[in-house]
């Protein structure tokens, strides 16, 4: 479902600026910021939550989340200097990700960022990139966990590796802080966290004795968001007992251990809406008609991964009246029939959804709301034939433009 809060706010927008457009809502990233952080606190009272840019770099989401205390999780170097232009200080930064260049780890270390390693080749180049008289390098160990196909993960370190890594960085004067275990994204419940800390059942003890202050543990964070009704997930506080039950089977005591979470996708997700029209309406004689909108799914990639609510609302009080009188859903009352919905690029594979269902009395120019945009949608999306749409963001009564259309992702 679509949150009220956007959807006011998008038929609010509308009737002054044209589709499509996107609207963001930071209040509701702040909510759940407060949320999260809470549920894992009671459980770890050494808590870090780390925001992934990669899941959308808007600054109206980033800059509110650098205020609130939150560290920024990047893998790229432009990536670090956005974090650094946002507010985020160094030691509030990880640096993670498969790729680091010899420059962006150099000025990663000295600055004092933590460098998550990723790889055997990479601890030698942390090694080769300690300055002389520079501060001690913050690293935690990437290690590769287990994947669905009972293959290993791409990522991280295998069980081989660990000890020739400490050894390197031994000699070149580095203390292991901690691990990073990324599990990705749509994880479901609590289970798949605890097996990967199982899996390094041996290794994760001795490691927590020789880090040089509290030992770190970033089980990343492929939480489900909360709004997905459609395949409820666990609560997060769930997820935080679940996890610091693992840790104590481990002789990890919870408020011993500093634990760091990445919940890009879970915090940003909900709160962003895609806003569009409908610009065509094709009878078909057999199967559902057709629903050609204003908006592509250049706009909203994920759509071809997963599904994403969408919603009509009427676009203005005249057609409010002509659907019932409501306007959350239009025609709640009225007859309804299913809809093939499809973007306004000129090939065929541009389908938001094959079957949707609406009111009967849908036609050219009522709104269509394409919800969890948040995160991946807005970086994802990329300019073709029509020029990438504006942001805006509810405040007050109004709204405020967060990104100018056309431009650059930020």
């Amino acid at each position: 479902m679509i949150e009220s809060r956007l959807k006011a706010a998008a038929e609010r927008i509308a009737r002054e600026i044209p589709t499509p457009f996107y609207v963001v809502d930071p209040g509701g990233v702040e909510r759940d910021f407060t949320a999260m952080d809470k549920a894992w606190r009671e459980w770890f009272p050494r808590f870090t939550l780390a925001y992934s840019y990669k899941s959308n770099p808007l600054t109206a989401f980033t800059r509110l989340l650098c205020a609130l205390g939150a560290t920024a999780e990047v893998v790229s170097g432009p990536e670090l200097e956005t974090a650094l232009k946002d507010g985020f200080p160094p030691d509030r930064i990880l640096f993670d990700g498969p790729v680091k260049h010899a420059a962006e780890l150099t000025r990663a270390l000295a600055l004092g960022v933590g460098v998550q390693i990723d790889s055997a080749a990479e601890v030698e180049d942390v090694a080769a990139a300690i300055s002389e008289g520079g501060p001690r390098p913050r690293v935690c160990l990437r290690l590769a966990i287990g994947t669905d196909s009972g293959e290993w993960s791409r990522f991280g370190l295998m069980p081989d590796e660990v000890p020739r890594a400490r050894r390197i960085l031994a000699d070149a004067g580095v203390r292991v802080r901690g691990v990073h275990l990324g599990v990705g994204t749509l994880v479901r419940g609590p289970r798949t966290y605890r097996a990967a800390i199982r899996l390094w059942r041996e290794t994760l003890p001795e490691l927590a004795h020789d880090a040089p202050e509290p030992f770190v543990l970033n089980i990343g964070g492929g939480f489900p968001p909360r709004g997905d009704t459609a395949d409820p997930a666990a609560p997060w506080a769930e997820f935080a007992a679940e996890v610091a039950e693992e840790c104590g089977l481990l002789g990890l005591r919870p408020r011993d251990v500093h634990l760091v979470v990445e919940p890009g996708r879970s915090l940003a997700e909900e709160h962003g809406v895609l806003v569009a029209r409908v610009a065509v309406r094709k009878r078909r004689a057999e199967g559902p008609d057709l629903l050609v909108l204003d908006a592509g799914t250049n706009l909203a990639r994920t759509v071809k991964s997963r599904s994403h609510p969408i919603e009509f609302v009427p676009s203005d009080p005249d057609d409010a009246a002509d659907a019932g009188g409501t306007r959350d859903p239009i025609g709640a009352g009225s007859a309804r029939e299913p809809y093939a919905v499809y973007g306004n690029n000129c090939y065929e594979g541009d389908v938001f959804a094959r079957v949707v269902d609406g009111p009967s009395s849908l036609r050219p120019g009522q709104l269509v709301l394409v919800g969890s945009v948040g995160a991946y949608d807005m970086p994802f999306a990329h300019v073709w034939v029509r020029p990438r749409p504006p942001v805006y963001a509810p405040a007050g009564t109004g709204h405020v433009l967060v990104r100018e259309p056309g431009r650059a992702i930020r």
